[in-house]
């Protein structure tokens, strides 16, 4: 059994459980290492929001992509032919997690906090 397919399987899930722990252990300060959209960083509630469910979601993605891993490893076992289709399939599941994990958040912190861009207030001043 080829052993490079499950080491990249397992990365993304891997990673996206340590730094949800990392960062509800030791949250970021405004403007530090964290999720650092431009509506998160307009306050440091909505910093502080933004860093925690981003994490939330890290965890959830993590599990569910861990689960999607063992589950799928169980149906594959033996089948050699098969193993870097799988792998290509859980790969692509795994990147659509973790892009999907700013517009996610960014979203989120929009609906509570009812901020928007800058860039566009000032456009919509001019025009009225």
């Amino acid at each position: 059994m080829d052993i490079f397919p499950i080491l990249l399987e397992l990365f993304v899930p891997l990673y996206c459980l340590y730094y949800s722990y990392r960062i509800k252990k030791h949250p970021p300060k405004l403007g530090e290492k964290g999720l650092g959209t431009k509506l998160a960083m307009q306050s440091q509630a909505a910093w502080d929001y933004a860093n925690q469910y981003g994490s939330n979601l890290c965890l959830i993605f993590g599990v569910v992509t861990g689960l999607i891993f063992i589950v799928g490893r169980c149906f594959i076992i033996g089948l050699n032919t098969m193993n870097y289709v799988y792998s290509g399939v859980v790969m692509l599941i795994e990147f659509a997690c973790v892009v999907s994990l700013i517009p996610l958040t960014n979203a989120a912190v929009k609906k509570k906090y009812g901020l928007t861009k800058q860039k566009n207030d000032n456009k919509k001043k001019k025009k009225k």
